[in-house]
């Protein structure tokens, strides 16, 4: 190999023209050994420094990328970070990520040659540039959304600027925020939901489900829906203090995922068995008008959710909830359950129904009202087949229900 200055950029040049090919012969240069003496060129010459790297980062993409680990590319990547240009710790982040998104190895490998500090401190440079923070946040996002997660100690910084970021202007950016945010909230470590609560990422997270995006409020219902779904209790109260049901609201009523319909009905559902004063924050949200007509859904767990939130919120028997859930057509969404083949759902609306009729008769002074939706709905025909069910409560529910009401049923 030539030490030739001169010629040594030359041959920089030429590499770096070749690998912008379509098909550059990458395994050709590896065999010759290229990589080595690049590293090398790096570590002894600095005015080189740049386009080594270059080359170098462009090989990262290929199959080969083991050859740059064995050489000690990350450790200098890692120095890069702290160059005073730009363009090279932009070319260090991006490759960084790039290594650490190829296998587990390589992650651990990137984690255990001290990359996070670095380039969080990229977020705090005066003068970076969008493509820099941009380029940033896609790094870190690889490097805090692989399970198992960093150590705490990288995590807590990197969650601190994660939230900083949620309020960014640019939407990519915005959006590795959020992503990263959500994957490290379905963890199930208490010591990261800890970390994220105590740095206020919650509220900004359920300030998401506003968004214009549905990508970027889908993270938003991710998080919302890890840590309600969680087992500690303290957390689920930390979530339901910052009021997320307009937000969840907002994103039912425009999003068409059904994995999103059926997680924002569990969280429904939770906080109407919570206690009766968020039972009662549902019906002011308004949100039970959305939840209502999905029981029409072909999807089982969509329909299982917002028929047990209907049936807890009916089972209170306060005459005003009831009268509202009946005006937003409950009656004639639960008489659609009736035939259903699944025993569990038939049940929970001939419970809900129950509750709406004893409601209705005993001082709604709407009980006959109510009949008479129930027959125009169709639903008198099922209550009657149903008290020949092999299911005994489902019998007995609707004998309860066609005996307890007979005169009004006749008429």
């Amino acid at each position: 190999m030539s030490e030739d200055r001169e010629l040594q950029q030359a041959a920089i040049i030429r590499f770096m023209c070749i690998l912008t090919d379509p098909d550059p012969p990458i395994n050709e240069l590896v065999r010759f050994g290229i990589v080595y003496r690049l590293v090398e060129l790096i570590s002894r010459y600095p005015d080189q420094k740049h386009g080594a790297i270059f080359v170098l980062v462009k090989m990262i993409q290929s199959s080969y990328y083991q050859v740059l680990l064995d050489c000690g590319v990350v450790p200098i990547l890692v120095q890069l970070l702290k160059s005073d240009r730009e363009e090279d710790r932009l070319l260090a982040v991006w490759a960084l990520g790039n290594i650490a998104e190829k296998s587990p190895p390589s992650y651990d490998h990137v984690i255990s040659c001290g990359a996070m500090l670095p380039l969080l401190a990229q977020f705090d440079e005066p003068h970076s540039t969008p493509e820099m923070l941009l380029c940033a946040s896609w790094t870190l996002r690889v490097l805090c959304s692989r399970y198992p997660p960093p150590p705490h100690e990288l995590i807590s910084p990197a969650i601190l600027e994660l939230e900083r970021l949620l309020y960014s202007n640019d939407s990519d950016v915005l959006l590795n925020a959020s992503v990263t945010l959500a994957c490290l909230s379905e963890t199930n470590d208490d010591d990261i939901i800890e970390i994220l609560i105590g740095l206020a990422v919650i509220p900004g997270m359920i300030q998401l489900l506003e968004h214009p995006l549905s990508v970027v409020q889908l993270q938003g219902l991710r998080t919302v829906y890890a840590i309600m779904m969680g087992e500690n209790d303290d957390y689920t109260q930390v979530v339901i203090d910052h009021k997320p049901l307009g937000g969840l609201m907002n994103f039912l009523t425009k999003t068409q995922r059904d994995n999103a319909k059926k997680a924002i009905c569990r969280i429904v559902y939770k906080f109407t068995f919570w206690d009766e004063s968020q039972l009662q924050e549902v019906i002011e949200s308004g949100i039970m008008q959305h939840v209502i007509p999905l029981l029409e859904n072909s999807d089982e767990q969509i329909k299982r959710y917002a028929v047990w939130a209907i049936s807890n919120i009916t089972e209170q028997r306060n005459h005003d909830d009831v009268n509202l859930l009946v005006a937003q057509g409950c009656i004639e969404a639960l008489c659609d359950l009736l035939t259903s083949p699944k025993p569990y759902l038939v049940s929970a609306a001939l419970d809900a129904l129950g509750d709406i009729l004893i409601v209705g008769f005993t001082g709604a002074g709407q009980g006959y009202l109510y009949i008479t939706r129930i027959y125009d709905a169709g639903g008198f025909e099922p209550l009657v087949a149903l008290q020949e069910h092999p299911n005994e409560d489902i019998r007995d529910k609707a004998s309860d229900i066609i005996v307890d009401y007979s005169d009004y049923w006749d008429d």
